[in-house]
């Protein structure tokens, strides 16, 4: 049996578009982990440049990671929880070599909630 060129080129048409919905429809979305999700509220609330004001400060005024931490804490700043996930894992290992000199970036640092929030 012959098919038209027309023919053949919309029955090739919808076999590659039900093979692209096939594709789509079994892929989840990826998830969004807890830095995207903190890196989101703070862009949205407008505390990112806070952040990154304060850790310009902090930087400049510490000669060292353990001095970044308390200058940070006293700004209302946590250090991210450890965790095996990006940017953990980075900023512990700079929280816990430090022999570069290298200081952990603001992203590793989290502004704490008040307590009864």
């Amino acid at each position: 049996m012959r098919t038209s060129p027309g023919a053949g080129a919309a029955l090739a048409a919808a076999t590659m578009l039900s093979i692209v919905v096939s594709i789509v429809a079994c892929e989840s979305p990826p998830p969004i982990h807890v830095f995207q999700a903190q890196q989101m509220s703070d862009a949205l609330q407008g505390t990112f440049g806070e952040r990154l004001s304060d850790h310009r400060t902090c930087t400049g005024a510490s000669a060292n990671v353990d001095q970044l931490i308390t200058c940070m804490d006293a700004h209302g700043y946590s250090f991210i929880a450890m965790g095996p996930d990006y940017p953990a894992a980075e900023c512990w290992q700079l929280r816990q070599a430090n022999a570069e000199g290298r200081m952990p970036p603001p992203y590793c640092f989290q502004r704490r909630h008040p307590s009864g929030s």
